[in-house]
């Protein structure tokens, strides 16, 4: 526009002009939520923080798995449009706690009494490579015939206790009856005689257990009869070994007849 509009008209013509990406403000920054050891930030979730425009959140290397404990965490603000807005980058507190490992331990194949626990039973391993398992019943014990209950508590090696709690599990282990035999001792007898007192020897004790005297785990008597009448002709008769009163604890029994 010429300063003398009455003598002169107006002309136009083009300029460029250069209009820069405004960077927006964080209004307030997201929370993150606690993680475990051994995830990356991917699995914190970031909530409540508010830009300046409409945008999201996200950590700004997402892949990085912190240690233990609470330490400041790079976020990125990225704007929905950002053709006319910069991202920018801000910081959060994230909590990592403690992980706890895995320990692995299936049941046992059963066992028969008078077997002691060894590494066939006591052979759980975990998700972390060191540390100490303490087992109750402890190796060598000797169980009760049936059905018990195995546990292990797992503690971390001092060089992983700063990132792993302890752990526990338990096991079902059966413990199957020992066979005790029980046979029937030959006697013997003249005719027209009454038969005598009928006995019976054991095997298959475990364990330092016997049929007598302190260590004796044997309990009523077991049924030992024949057919043999004080009329009976001189030949030989079965002796029948059977159940009777007989019980033992941990044991099952196998009868042989004299």
């Amino acid at each position: 526009t010429p300063t003398d509009t009455t003598d002169y008209n107006t002309i136009t013509t083009s300029v460029s002009v250069t209009v820069n990406k405004v960077t927006p403000t964080i209004t307030t920054a997201p929370t993150a939520s606690a993680i475990t050891y051994g995830q990356t930030l991917a699995s914190s979730t970031l909530s409540d923080g508010v830009g300046s425009v409409p945008g999201s959140f996200a950590f700004t290397t997402p892949a990085t798995a912190p240690n233990v404990g609470t330490a400041s965490q790079s976020v990125t603000f990225t704007p929905t449009d950002t053709t006319d807005y910069n991202t920018i980058t801000t910081s959060v507190s994230v909590t990592v706690n403690k992980g706890t490992p895995m320990v692995i331990w299936m049941n046992p194949a059963a066992i028969t009494y008078g077997v002691a626990l060894g590494t066939n039973q006591l052979n759980a391993t975990t998700s972390i490579p060191s540390g100490n398992f303490d087992y109750t019943p402890a190796l060598g014990t000797v169980l009760n015939a049936g059905t018990n209950t195995l546990t292990t508590v797992f503690t971390p090696a001092s060089s992983q206790k700063g990132n792993y709690n302890g752990a526990t599990n338990n096991v079902s282990l059966v413990v199957s009856n020992a066979v005790l035999t029980v046979t029937a001792n030959d006697a013997s007898r003249n005719y027209g005689v009454t038969n005598p007192v009928f006995t019976a020897s054991y095997s298959g004790f475990v364990n330092g257990e016997t049929n007598i005297g302190p260590n004796s785990v044997l309990s009523g008597s077991p049924s030992l009869t024949t057919t043999a009448t004080i009329n009976s002709n001189a030949e030989s008769y079965l002796i029948t070994a059977a159940q009777g009163t007989l019980s033992a604890t941990n044991y099952s029994f196998s009868f042989v007849n004299g």
